[in-house]
């Protein structure tokens, strides 16, 4: 949370952006029709919209508090990322690096500097919650329940929430444990409830193939170097999959060969997520062209992902080494923060605050369709600040 400490007064200038779609809806229909409404023609997400407007209501419509909301999730989802690292036998080096590589980079701008996003952080907080379930419940411990409620809530707070049973499907696999037949069938049970609900409201949509495939290539590949390494000239285009993608590969692959069996396991239970990640955003996104599959908002789940390969190639070497290589990958993750900040909170922040308090009444601010009056019943309504 150090950035959100650091860089507070640029934090809390930021205000509703497209959140104004959430707004409006939840202002202009039954909270029980609008809960099951499609979010934004994707997905079902009634438990995500219903966390996200009592949170506006608990703070009285206050952002900043919002933003607060998120960091705090978003450091629960790191310390339970820690400890199923240290469940599996990672040393603290290994852990200290994973954790870090995860939480600390600028490239989590979006995610965590935009209220909506929030449901992104939250299916990810809920997956691991239930992969500890899980490890608890192969361990003879019995937490079915509260297992499928975990899968559950991370299903319907994120669209991408949708591969969180799937993943730990995978794992369970892997691992070759006991009840594996159980444990597939109720890791997948929520995905087909999603499933079912998404067919239900009429969102039978696809992508071209060959677009789909093109995007997730470049999402898997790319992420999560391309904005974190700069070299001059750089632009998404043969070269950078060439160089990005080979270091993501090679770190892999190297990972891979040093691991335990458990940690070989995580890794690949990872490593699928990620591909699966990708080619269900190739599926989503591929007709935003691809310059957005290095979207920063697309940086959470693969720095995530990357992690644990990350750190256990770093808690290999002697500590002396890991502790100048960690304190130079935190500067180069850590400071451009500073740079990037500025413009973000002017962008969806002072710019916003702006138009709707000087802006014409039938302007446009954000891409939502909302006009500057509209915003201003709900700010009255929400009292928004």
């Amino acid at each position: 949370m150090l950035p959100l400490v650091i860089w507070w007064s640029e934090f809390r200038r930021l205000f509703f952006f497209h959140d104004w779609t959430l707004l409006q809806g939840a202002a202009s229909q039954p909270l029980s029709a609008w809960l099951f409404q499609p979010f934004l023609g994707e997905g079902i997400l009634p438990l995500y919209k219903l966390s996200w407007i009592a949170a506006v209501a608990a703070t009285r419509g206050s952002y900043a508090t919002v933003i607060v909301l998120l960091w705090l999730t978003h450091a629960a989802t790191a310390v339970l990322f820690g400890d199923l690292l240290r469940r599996i036998g990672y040393s603290s080096m290994a852990i200290a690096a994973a954790v870090i590589t995860f939480g600390l980079p600028w490239t989590n701008l979006e995610t965590l500097g935009w209220a909506m996003q929030w449901s992104a952080v939250l299916s990810i907080l809920f997956l691991l919650m239930a992969w500890h379930l899980l490890l608890a419940t192969q361990w003879g411990q019995r937490y079915e329940v509260w297992f499928v409620l975990s899968v559950m809530a991370s299903t319907f707070v994120s669209t991408r929430g949708i591969l969180s049973g799937m993943v730990l499907a995978v794992f369970v696999i892997l691992q070759r444990g006991k009840y594996i037949a159980r444990l597939c069938v109720l890791s997948l049970l929520p995905a087909a409830a999603s499933f079912a609900a998404t067919y239900a409201g009429g969102q039978h949509g696809g992508a071209n193939i060959t677009r789909a495939l093109n995007y997730a290539a470049h999402d898997f590949l790319l992420n999560p170097f391309y904005l974190l390494v700069s070299y001059p000239g750089r632009t998404i285009g043969p070269l950078a999959l060439l160089l990005f993608g080979a270091l993501k590969i090679a770190v892999i692959v190297f990972a891979l060969r040093i691991a335990s069996a458990p940690a070989r396991t995580l890794m690949l239970t990872f490593l699928a997520f990620d591909l699966c990640s990708a080619v269900g955003l190739g599926y989503a996104r591929a007709y935003t062209g691809l310059a957005t599959s290095v979207s920063s908002r697309y940086q959470y789940a693969s720095l995530l992902c990357l992690a644990p390969a990350l750190g256990l190639l770093l808690g290999q070497c002697k500590k002396q080494i890991a502790v100048v290589v960690l304190a130079a990958w935190i500067g180069l993750i850590a400071f451009p923060w500073a740079t990037h900040l500025g413009r973000w909170s002017s962008e969806r922040g002072t710019a916003v605050r702006a138009a709707i308090g000087n802006g014409p009444p039938d302007g446009h601010f954000d891409p939502s369709p909302l006009t500057v009056a509209e915003a201003r019943k709900l700010i009255e309504r929400y009292r928004l600040h």
